[in-house]
């Protein structure tokens, strides 16, 4: 096949993917500038893990390690010191080698240390690999104290102290050295008690797969309503000589909030004085690592906490690069055990390798580098600053519906959380009833939108309670949250509307079905069916009943609060004469708030629409005075008294007509007017007539 064809077959075969920027599920960048395409094309055949071959790249991810141990405050983070360079050094100068080496050394043990890795799960995953790492290290101390105490009590005699590795090799004179007590098996078969790690139910699934593969028993502290993040007092509760840590989220996937670092990193210090271990914290900084420094610099979660030993961050979500690169930090290189630390030399050059993966491209690291150096401090600042405000205008404008209920900290004093909106429907029973839908279908509806937005439950516990996620990255502007805002509250009217009429044809269906099987019965049902029927008939006759008018009155009062919720924050077309708020449709058309939520307002209702009627209603409160910011319809015009009986389907349409219209001079408390006149397209230069609300 030749390779313009295999391309093209691809191409038509991924135009049924999503558009990346709508996508709103995902953390993952999807916009970069056009230079970060070009180093992307410079390095994308470079294998970082060649060092000798590729010794610039490779240099440059040890700077990107150097600024993020800066970021998170390590003891030190400076570049590390070649022993043998400064032993050449001090022999060139006269000086003695062996002290200018022994110096070096130990200033390099003491450094931040780090990698690269394939997206933050990889990271995890080593970050919970020398958690288990270092718990084998200190039991194996621990074992041969014990076992050297009891020697010298003379409690264990000469033919009991020798220990076998796992393989059965005999070790030592009387007791396993500490390598081999290290590397022991413990868990199922080994006799020996598993390890544990402690997180929350709000984890990553990484988290899950690292307890998985390394065989770890994961102590998974359960969420509670209202309280989506880690307990301290549950996380107190589980620990013990076997937990080889406890892994901290600084932004949950499910909500975004901060997990209380710094009360279970003081928590623990004081278990590890109290009993003798040496239990350690990873933080799991996957969605925070590239927001908490910008937006709290003065929290401490980082490695100004004593018990923090490693942390692992994703450059592909707010680090701001195409996916996927993540990073770990180790808070000193002795956090890193050296037996973890592999060295090969068939590339040309001894190389150190301790990743889980071994070849990776270069260049997301490159695109990283860029980043930093195209942003700095000042430059993440701004951004995340900026997101995490239009975050908080979808969580402003959302509540205003009065249907959904904010589950991210967008809105609470002090609230701390990465950029997002997380919400659902309000659970009170009886708006569920009248909305008719739930969280899922939305999603759905929004999808016909092109929107791709999760709707998701939560753990156990709280698994009756469906979540929807939106994700604010850098590319999502002020002026798409609107046009996000404006599909939403449409299609929570809409998908009223649909499940309203359902209710509706769903009883017309059993009256028939009523009738039908009345015509047919013989019997002792005959006179049973019959009577249903009559009521049927009679119901029919009467057309619905108070309880359903009632329930269309709540509902009509509903797609008022929602259509006047949510208000853009800027104008998007030039009214001739006055300023006028129009907001654009997706077809390039123009569509304002008056006849927008009047037509959706009287689909709520169930009533047909009138256009002519529409019209008569909009040109009497056009020209009605205004009093106390309230309209009031001329008996010429929409007004329910007047036109019709309130009890006629006409005067049904004409009393919600009025309603709508008391809304939308109502929207935020301030007082509007209604005029006609011609709008002019900045899009399409085009005019047209429209009906305008002006505030």
């Amino acid at each position: 096949m030749p390779a313009a064809a295999a391309a093209q077959m691809i191409k038509d075969e991924c135009l049924v993917d999503g558009n990346p920027t709508l996508n709103l599920a995902s953390f993952v960048t999807t916009w970069m500038e056009p230079e970060a395409h070009e180093l992307l094309s410079l390095a994308q055949n470079k294998n970082l893990a060649d060092q000798e071959q590729y010794p610039a790249s490779n240099e440059i991810q040890e700077r990107c390690i150097n600024m993020l141990a800066s970021l998170y405050n390590a003891p030190s983070n400076g570049h590390g010191v070649d022993a043998m360079k400064e032993k050449e050094i001090a022999e060139a100068v006269g000086e003695d080698p062996a002290v200018a080496a022994a110096a070096a050394e130990l200033q390099s043990e003491s450094r931040a240390v780090g990698t690269s890795t394939i997206g933050s799960s990889e990271a995890i995953m080593l970050g919970g690999l020398a958690m288990k790492w270092r718990w084998r290290q200190w039991r194996a101390k621990r074992q041969a104290q014990k076992e050297q105490d009891q020697r010298q009590s003379g409690e264990v005699s000469g033919s009991d102290n020798t220990k076998s590795d796992v393989s059965g090799t005999l070790k030592g004179e009387g007791w396993a050295t500490s390598a081999v007590m290290a590397n022991r098996s413990y868990g199922p078969g080994s006799g020996e008690p598993p390890c544990n790690m402690i997180f929350s139910a709000a984890c990553h699934v990484s988290l899950l797969k690292t307890c998985k593969y390394l065989d770890i028993e994961p102590r998974i502290i359960p969420l509670a309503p209202g309280q989506y993040t880690l307990d301290p007092d549950l996380v107190m509760e589980a620990v013990d000589e076997n937990t080889i840590g406890v892994m901290v989220i600084l932004g949950t996937t499910l909500t975004g909030a901060f997990d209380p670092i710094e009360e279970i990193n003081d928590r623990v210090t004081a278990y590890n004085e109290q009993h003798g271990t040496d239990i350690s914290l990873h933080v799991d900084a996957a969605s925070g690592g590239f927001v908490a420094p910008f937006s709290h610099p003065d929290l401490k979660w980082d490695f100004r906490l004593e018990r923090v030993k490693s942390i692992s961050t994703s450059g592909h979500k707010f680090g701001l690069v195409y996916p996927g690169v993540g990073w770990i930090v180790w808070r000193e290189k002795k956090d890193l055990p050296e037996d973890l630390v592999f060295h090969v030399n068939y590339l040309g050059n001894d190389e150190k390798t301790f990743t889980l993966n071994f070849s990776k491209p270069a260049a997301h690291v490159l695109l990283q580098y860029f980043v930093f150096q195209r942003l700095g401090r000042e430059g993440f600042t701004s951004i995340v600053t900026r997101c995490l405000a239009n975050a908080r205008y979808l969580a402003e404008q959302l509540s205003r519906t009065g249907v959904v209920e904010i589950m991210s900290e967008n809105l609470q004093p002090g609230g701390r959380t990465v950029p997002l909106c997380v919400w659902r429907l309000k659970p009170d029973k009886q708006l569920r009833r009248l909305l008719g839908f739930d969280e899922r279908d939305l999603v759905h509806e929004l999808r016909t939108r092109g929107w791709i937005v999760p709707a998701y439950s939560l753990p156990a516990a709280l698994d009756d309670v469906i979540a929807i996620r939106i994700v604010v990255r850098e590319s999502l502007s002020h002026e798409t949250c609107d046009l996000l805002l404006h599909d939403i509250k449409t299609k929570l009217v809409d998908l009223m509307n649909k499940a309203a009429e359902s209710a509706r044809n769903a009883r017309k269906l059993m009256r028939a079905t009523l009738k039908q099987q009345a015509r047919g019965a013989t019997g002792g049902k005959e006179l049973l069916i019959e009577g249903a029927m009559a009521a049927a008939e009679q119901e029919d006759d009467a057309g619905d009943s108070d309880a359903d008018r009632a329930d269309d009155e709540a509902r009509a009062a509903l797609a008022v609060q929602i259509l006047g919720a949510v208000q853009p924050s800027r104008p998007h077309a030039r009214f001739h004469g006055v300023s006028s708020v129009i907001q654009p449709t997706h077809h390039g058309k123009t569509m304002t708030r008056v006849s927008g939520a009047l037509h959706a307002g009287l689909r709520a209702v169930g009533l047909e629409h009138d256009k002519h009627a529409d019209d008569k209603v909009e040109d009497a409160a056009a020209a009605a005075p205004l009093a106390g910011g309230k309209p009031e319809l001329s008996a010429e015009g929409s007004s329910a008294s007047a036109a019709a009986p309130a009890d006629t389907k006409e005067g049904h349409r004409h009393k919600y007509s009025a309603l709508l219209h008391n809304m939308l001079h109502a929207v935020h408390g301030r007082a509007s007017s209604v005029h006609t006149g011609t709008a002019h397209s900045e899009a399409t230069g085009k005019s047209k007539h429209i009906t305008s609300t002006i505030c």
